[in-house]
């Protein structure tokens, strides 16, 4: 008797959601049908960050119900408690299995499914390259021809933000906190236990962290249109990240000052 032969994945990808079933099913529908088109070997992890009991088992509902179609969806990760964003990617992180790649994905559909798609193709096209890039950003440029739809508000908060981050940190970013990002599983792995920020300041604390590891790391201009509903506040949101900036420098300054 032959055993069967158990499949391997290439990329864990999670799609955090708070409060999201109302928006989750069109995108993950979107995604499901393309990565089943495909062979990337995609694991996808639903992670609800404590929504509530009510808003968890629409969730549950919802991934459970592609699940019969989609063998590569997992069962939702359904937290107890809020821990913000990058806490709940973080958390389907950890579910990490030795996959290559460790990404993550925003489930208002904003970063559209096809350019998912599209920065796996790149990502694997650089593979075969043999090109060494440890980390692809999805980036709200206007360039190549993507089609950025944003509003002049949230362009303005995200330039001063990336100006700010820059000078603070040393490393310059045009777009840290696009929803859509792939880093190879080892480099972040290797720095997982100094992850502390798990918010939205989360996305900057882990591009310097593995910029200081020495990754290596592109933006990609992607497609993005700006969708109805975002649970970001746009002012006390933004001094969050820019407190966590400031947290951010200080202990640089002070991991430079300890001996090695």
């Amino acid at each position: 008797m032959t055993k069967e032969k158990k499949e391997t994945f290439r990329y864990l990808l999670a799609i955090p959601c708070w409060c999201e079933s109302k928006r989750l099913g069109k995108f993950l529908t979107e995604l499901c049908d393309l990565l089943a088109c495909e062979e990337f070997r995609v694991r996808v992890i639903v992670v609800d960050d404590g929504s509530g009991s009510e808003e968890a088992e629409k969730t549950k509902g919802i991934v459970n119900y592609y699940r019969e179609k989609y063998p590569f969806l997992m069962d939702p990760l359904l937290l107890s408690k809020n821990r913000g964003k990058g806490g709940a990617i973080y958390a389907g992180w950890d579910l990490w299995a030795g996959e290559e790649w460790l990404g993550f994905v925003d489930a208002d559909g904003a970063t559209p499914a096809r350019e998912v798609i599209r920065m796996l193709k790149a990502i694997e096209e650089a593979e075969r390259s043999g090109v060494k890039i440890d980390g692809w950003l999805a980036s709200r440029v206007k360039m190549l021809g993507r089609d950025v739809q944003r509003t002049i508000l949230r362009h303005v908060i995200g330039r001063v933000y990336a100006t700010l981050s820059s000078i603070i940190t040393g490393i310059s970013v045009y777009d840290s906190q696009c929803g859509c990002k792939f880093y190879r599983a080892e480099i972040v792995r290797s720095i997982r236990e100094d992850l502390v920020e798990e918010r939205f300041g989360f996305d900057i604390e882990l591009i310097v962290l593995l910029k200081h590891a020495g990754a290596n790391l592109v933006e990609f201009p992607v497609d993005w249109h700006d969708i109805s509903g975002s649970k970001v506040h746009l002012v006390w949101d933004s001094i969050r990240m820019f407190l966590t900036l400031v947290k951010l420098a200080r202990k640089l300054k002070r991991d430079r000052s300890l001996p090695h």
